[in-house]
């Protein structure tokens, strides 16, 4: 059964406005800080745990990685076994996921599932980094 507690970011979009536009960083304005077609891109969620990082994307279902992103996902993999990345395809507002993969260990796993066994796998790796 999945618990649901309060939203980390404490932002109210009715009493606010909408987040995204009252609050995220425009990042495209350094976009000319970086050689040809490299810009920053944002990350969903992380967590560091013992020295041991989880990211955490989201994409809609049907949306694909960005090459860019598996790139970046590849190489904190190559950085050892401290690195480990969530990808999630599913519905955000319903919080109905479809499929994820988990980038660790120099591998991409792919598995189908649903919002509770993602929460086991992510709850597996708070474990282990716990250790």
């Amino acid at each position: 059964m999945t618990k649901i507690v309060e939203r980390p970011l404490r932002w109210d979009c009715k009493d606010n406005g909408c987040y995204q536009e009252r609050c995220a960083p425009r990042l495209e304005w350094f976009s000319d800080c970086f050689p040809g077609r490299i810009s920053m891109g944002d990350v969903d969620g992380c967590v560091e745990m013992n020295g041991k990082f989880l990211w955490f994307e989201w994409k809609s279902v049907g949306g694909k990685l960005q090459r860019s992103q598996e790139i970046m996902y590849e190489q904190l993999m190559s950085k050892g076994d401290d690195f480990t990345v969530f990808v999630v395809s599913g519905n955000s507002k319903t919080m109905e996921v479809d499929s994820y993969e988990i980038f660790y260990g120099g591998f991409r796993h792919q598995y189908q599932g649903d919002l509770d066994s993602l929460k086991a796998k992510i709850t597996s790796w708070s474990e282990w980094a716990k250790k």
